[in-house]
């Protein structure tokens, strides 16, 4: 590796931190800047804090004489407006492009997701990166998303001496990550379209801070997916989490979501509906061709989980103690989950219900 600074962009994110802790231990770095607006409570030693915002205008200033930029400063808080994401996600990285053009970066690493692919009935199992990206317009994080890759390429067709790197995220998991998927992983049930819906894929954080390393000390170029092998049906995600299985109709599945948004009981807008239904779990032969390894596969991701989570429900974007409900009884948390499991109930015709068998087959993990 030639380089001799990184600056990592968007350190108070789980993936931030993860990333700014594994490349500070790399050799071959003489200066890792951890820039952010507020920064982790302890930085890795050979780190140095910069207090900025990705969005700030002074950026370039802080990128000066820094050979690598890696942009993680994104939101995945799907509660937040479509214009609050679009700020951050797409004006930070548009902020974070001008400033890469006037700091003369050599190398240039973004953080995406694999929701760009859009989930469609047609998707093949997998996706690899020649998919055609096509997210779903009518869900705002995963369209803006695209854009800022569409930015992120144009950006590149001008800088052709700067080596770009896109990383496809599946759903991040780990210590400190708070999303939608995991609040839907904490709910007391796991609601899934009749049938089961799209299957799960995931990515654990320390996977993603694996490959960002592998990408910045190789001096690597290009587009790759970071997801654990395979996937995992809905039954299976039940089984591991010991939590039952609740079908919605496929008809009302959006409908289900949007009374539970308009409630406070969804993590997640009724738009989401199609990554609940449809494919789109991603291909990562590209990156291990390159050297990446995968630590963790989504049992052993979701086996952590589990474990770490053992006492917490959740309920949309609020969680509570299962050792606090025993205590208090009914009283309002109690209220709310009913509430959670009548309006689940009322948009599923039929049984509602299914316990997962203990021995789940079915698709690859």
């Amino acid at each position: 590796m030639t380089s001799r600074a990184v600056a990592v962009v968007g350190v108070a994110s789980p993936v931030g931190r993860a990333v700014l802790s594994r490349l500070a231990a790399v050799d071959g770095l003489d200066r890792v800047l951890a820039v952010d607006a507020e920064t982790p409570p302890m930085l890795p030693p050979r780190v140095t804090a910069r207090m900025m915002d990705a969005r700030d205008r002074l950026l370039p200033l802080v990128l000066d004489d820094v050979d690598v930029v890696v942009h993680c400063a994104f939101s995945d808080d799907l509660s937040a407006s479509a214009d609050s994401l679009y700020g951050i996600n797409v004006g930070g990285t548009r902020n974070v492009l001008e400033a890469a053009s006037k700091a003369g970066v050599e190398h240039l690493v973004v953080m995406s997701t694999t929701m760009v692919y859009g989930a469609h009935p047609d998707n093949p199992l997998p996706l690899t990166e020649s998919a055609v990206v096509h997210a779903n317009p009518g869900f705002a994080y995963a369209y803006q998303r695209q854009l800022v890759e569409e930015m992120v390429q144009e950006w590149a067709a001008r800088h052709p001496a700067t080596t770009v790197t896109v990383l496809r995220l599946a759903p991040v998991m780990g210590p400190g990550v708070d999303s939608a998927v995991v609040r839907r992983l904490q709910a007391p049930r796991l609601p899934v379209p009749r049938g089961l819906g799209a299957p799960w894929q995931l990515v654990h954080v320390d996977d993603v801070a694996a490959a960002t390393e592998l990408v910045v000390r190789e001096g690597v170029g290009g587009t790759f997916n970071v997801a654990a092998d395979g996937w995992l049906s809905a039954t299976e995600v039940a089984t591991y989490l010991g939590r039952p299985l609740v079908e919605v109709g496929h008809a009302t599945v959006e409908e289900v979501i949007g009374r539970a948004w308009r409630l406070g009981l969804s993590p997640a807008p009724p738009e989401v509906a199609p990554y609940l239904l449809h494919p789109w779990v991603a291909d990562n032969a590209a990156l291990r061709a390159r050297g990446w390894t995968v630590s963790r596969s989504n049992r052993e991701i979701l086996a952590e989980f589990a474990a770490a989570n053992a006492d917490v429900i959740a309920v949309g974007r609020l969680t509570f103690s299962r050792r606090g409900l025993r205590a208090t009884g009914a009283g309002l948390t109690g209220l709310l989950l009913l509430s959670l499991w009548r309006l689940v109930r009322r948009g599923s015709p039929g049984p509602s219900e299914a316990t997962p068998p203990a021995d789940p087959s079915g698709v690859t993990s």
